[in-house]
């Protein structure tokens, strides 16, 4: 119905839209954004509205946004940047929010253990399994709010976890190296390096200790959609504490 009668279909999706849950609310945002009508553009316009009334459910933004980006109405324009530009300028976390919630866990799992350019599993460890760069998130989600999840994503350093922060070591051959301290005593600092590799340095060697950034990177969302974001917020928030 959506290709053989457009007109007819928005009015079905909105109706759709307004009353059933959050799968199919996001399920029937992502076909208004492709259907080739006047009317779906009319709805999405009408949910904007709600959006910056602050009325619709925060699983959904995302994908209203996502939608209403596609469109090539003029209002939907409109109505989109003015939503945009209602952000707060110094909220980092702000330019987010529509991920914290109406993930899929199972595509943010995908994303933790396979996708490469983010590398969460060399750093972090998950029920024994991963890397020791990082914080282990076994259970992540029965102590860490949504919130707290996203903004170590987003913007890694304005919260270091305690024990994790990299130092950056001045040597007296003037080279530098980093990582996070594993141990140290009165000769040697062992390091833990980004690739995950015991460094040792004699104590003796070293002229100049800096504190570094995060271990976290920050860039990981020159890697990330909105999307991924969202389903890996999903996923570490479902990683509860067995009881």
């Amino acid at each position: 119905m959506a290709r053989q009668k457009p007109e007819e279909a928005a009015g079905i999706l909105e109706s759709v839209l307004t009353q059933s849950g959050v799968d199919d609310q996001q399920g029937v945002l992502g076909i208004l954004g492709d259907l080739k009508s006047p009317r779906a553009d009319e709805v999405l316009g009408r949910w904007l509205d709600k959006l910056q009334a602050r009325q619709v459910p925060l699983e959904i933004q995302l994908d209203l946004l996502e939608a209403s980006a596609k469109r090539k109405s003029v209002e939907v324009k409109r109505k989109l940047a003015a939503y945009e530009a209602s952000r707060p300028k110094n909220d980092l976390l702000a330019r987010y929010r529509e991920a914290l919630a109406g993930g899929d866990a199972e595509a943010g799992k995908h994303i933790f253990y396979h996708k490469d350019e983010v590398s969460c599993l060399r750093c972090h460890k998950i029920n024994g399994e991963g890397g020791e760069v990082g914080p282990d998130l076994t259970g992540i989600g029965s102590r860490q709010k949504r919130e707290y999840l996203l903004e170590s994503i987003v913007d890694p350093n304005k919260e270091i976890a305690k024990g994790f922060e990299t130092v950056v070591l001045g040597l007296s051959n003037g080279q530098f190296t980093s990582g996070i301290i594993k141990s140290e005593d009165g000769k040697e600092i062992h390091l833990i390096n980004a690739d995950g590799k015991l460094l040792t340095v004699p104590r003796n060697q070293v002229e100049e200790r800096l504190r570094g950034k995060s271990a976290m990177p920050d860039n990981a969302m020159k890697h990330l959609s909105k999307s991924d974001l969202r389903n890996l917020v999903e996923f570490l928030a479902g990683l509860r504490d067995k009881k």
